[in-house]
């Protein structure tokens, strides 16, 4: 869970500093980021990201809104990723909101088996709780939890047809302990939906960061430097990102071509 977090954290805070003062436009942007895609894109494989909004002062990036899709043809399946409503709101810096939409469309049962889907469905709230508990320690009595299975259909044979959960966490700053400075807490509170069936799998996130995180403070390198390279065609940080995007089509590539038939491999 934290390292989730925190990769969502560095996503998103990667994002919002995508434009400058008004230097970098969002149409400059776009292009270099379709140029990117491009590099992937064959008769198996297709990858698109653009920003709808991008809004930024002379310091920060105040707004954005992002949508991103990709496609991936395997012998045993295809698999589609669609981000919708992706975003970040600066707003007045008092609530900094990042939020998405994620779809995985691809035949789950058909990749794994019906089996897996009942087990995966029927231990998707202890997993969450679990996760949540583990992540949650370091801020002992200061975080409430709570995680809610709201549905769990199954046929007339008792498999499993769909499995929906949803979990908020909220940080009591007052509460925090006493070796745990504001400054590294990264959210005020948190809300996610999970959904999996035979059809793949969904999830929803809203966050409300803490305006206090050390990520905001102004002595945090990398932001600015990273875009500023990424236009240039920085070669250290055109193969950061490149590492990233085959780290997804690994998984992809992983998803569109196991069967229930095969042994369990590791997953990239």
């Amino acid at each position: 869970m934290k390292t989730w977090f925190k990769g969502t954290m560095a996503a998103a805070l990667v994002v919002s500093s995508v434009a400058m003062a008004g230097i970098i436009s969002k149409d400059e942007v776009n292009r270099k980021i379709a140029a990117i895609a491009a590099t992937y894109t064959n008769p198996t494989t297709k990858v698109e990201a653009a920003f709808t909004e991008l809004r930024m002062d002379a310091v920060r990036t105040l707004d954005f809104a992002l949508q991103a899709f990709a496609y991936k043809k395997g012998p045993a399946n295809e698999l589609y990723l669609r981000v919708n409503n992706a975003s970040y709101h600066f707003g007045d810096g008092t609530a900094p909101r990042i939020a998405g939409d994620v779809a995985v469309q691809f035949d789950l049962v058909k990749a794994f088996g019906q089996q897996v889907l009942n087990e995966f469905g029927g231990q998707l709230e202890d997993l969450a709780k679990s996760l949540i508990s583990d992540y949650g320690q370091k801020y002992g009595d200061a975080i409430d939890v709570a995680v809610v299975m709201d549905e769990l259909q199954k046929d007339v044979d008792g498999n499993i047809i769909s499995a929906k959960m949803r979990l908020r966490a909220v940080v009591d700053f007052k509460k925090l302990p006493a070796n745990l400075p504001i400054e590294d807490v990264e959210f005020k509170s948190l809300q996610a939906r999970i959904g999996a069936d035979r059809g793949g799998l969904t999830g929803s996130l809203e966050v409300f960061v803490n305006p206090a995180f050390k990520g905001f403070n102004a002595d945090q390198p990398g932001l600015k430097e990273f875009i500023e390279k990424l236009l240039v065609d920085d070669k250290e940080t055109l193969e950061s990102v490149a590492r990233n995007i085959q780290m997804v089509d690994d998984i992809a590539t992983y998803l569109v071509t196991h069967t229930p038939e095969e042994k369990p491999r590791p997953q990239p």
